[in-house]
């Protein structure tokens, strides 16, 4: 007994009991585009209870809510939009009247005022498709955009003491929070003979976030720092095949910019460059081979050490009997892989 930290060491028993009324109603033929439209009510309750100790601090609470989280359906054929909402509840042990002291250079409150996460989002979705006489897909186009919005998010509020090297964290809530984005796919066979197919996927985003920072002793500070970043990622891959043979291309580039409110941030811009090739060949003796050598690129990192070009070959040799097959992996051959 002497050696238990009793205000460290806790009890706690959680249940969550969730309960949805699902369905939708009739659909709603629109005026508009031959439009159709119909909405699930998302009726939901939960009951969720509590039994928590720490040392000296005993708590039993019960909680129970009755929500709307409706899914609004818009749109015909390859077309449509959806606006729904979503409500998430802060964690029982997030809203406890209590202070985590086991590591006393990083301290946790709970705090019993937080408030219920509502989630907005809207999506947006059009394909277009080719199919050829027997039905099967030859081309096929998807465009999808979405927004988002948080009301009453959850944060950490975090302060820190210069002097004394104390972080204290307590989740808050706060407004501000909400992205959006894009994406163009397509997935398609070029030519007659079905030997080429290009696959590209096209990524936009922006992303708006909004947390606590507050150092102790500079009150005059606004404490809110917000993160905006916008990001864009392209996947291109060429294959062309024929016969027992296949051989391929690929490209992928991720970029990043990041900027902040305070004035200690830095601000970011990265990009991330994936190229290679890929074969499948037929060897004598039934032997195939796979095989890909892919370069990895990194750019625009601060730490000088992180902008690398990396090339990775891999390759597999496999030999079927009948319903057994043995391979052997080549895994990194050039031993140029990084950690990161």
């Amino acid at each position: 007994q002497r050696a238990i930290d009793a205000d460290n060491s806790f009890r706690s028993h959680i249940n969550k009991d969730r309960y949805e009324l699902t369905g939708r109603t009739p659909s709603i033929k629109l005026p508009v585009f031959g439009l159709h439209a119909f909405l699930s009510p998302g009726v939901n309750y939960r009951s969720e209870r509590i039994d928590y100790t720490r040392g000296a601090y005993k708590k039993k609470m019960t909680r129970n809510l009755w929500s709307l989280e409706p899914t609004l359906f818009v749109g015909k054929d390859n077309c449509h939009f959806k606006y729904n909402v979503k409500k998430v509840l802060p964690e029982l042990t997030d809203i406890l009247d209590i202070t985590t002291t086991d590591n006393p250079l990083n301290l946790w409150s709970g705090n019993p005022n937080l408030k219920n996460t509502d989630i907005h989002r809207i999506d947006f979705f059009r394909g277009f498709y080719k199919y050829d006489e027997n039905y099967t897909s030859r081309r096929a186009i998807e465009i999808k955009a979405y927004w988002q919005l948080m009301r009453n998010a959850i944060g950490q509020y975090v302060t820190y003491n210069r002097n004394t090297g104390v972080v204290h964290s307590t989740p808050m809530n706060i407004n501000g929070n909400w992205d959006m984005g894009a994406s163009f796919d397509f997935n398609g066979i070029l030519d007659k003979k079905n030997r080429f197919t290009l696959s590209n996927r096209t990524e936009i985003g922006y992303i708006n976030s909004v947390d606590y920072v507050a150092i102790e002793g500079e009150s005059g500070k606004d404490p809110r720092s917000s993160v905006r970043t916008a990001k864009a990622n392209e996947t291109v891959s060429l294959d062309y095949s024929f016969g027992k043979y296949s051989f391929g291309a690929k490209l992928r580039c991720a970029y990043i910019h990041a900027e902040g409110s305070r004035e200690d941030f830095k601000t970011i811009n990265t990009a991330d460059v994936d190229y290679g090739l890929n074969a499948t060949l037929e060897l004598p003796l039934k032997l195939r081979l796979f095989t890909d050598i892919t370069l990895y690129s990194r750019y625009g990192y601060s730490d000088k050490s992180m902008n690398t070009n990396n090339l990775v070959w891999n390759a597999r040799l496999e030999r079927s009997f009948g319903k057994f097959t043995v391979m052997a992996d080549g895994f990194d051959l050039l031993g140029k892989l990084s950690n990161v």
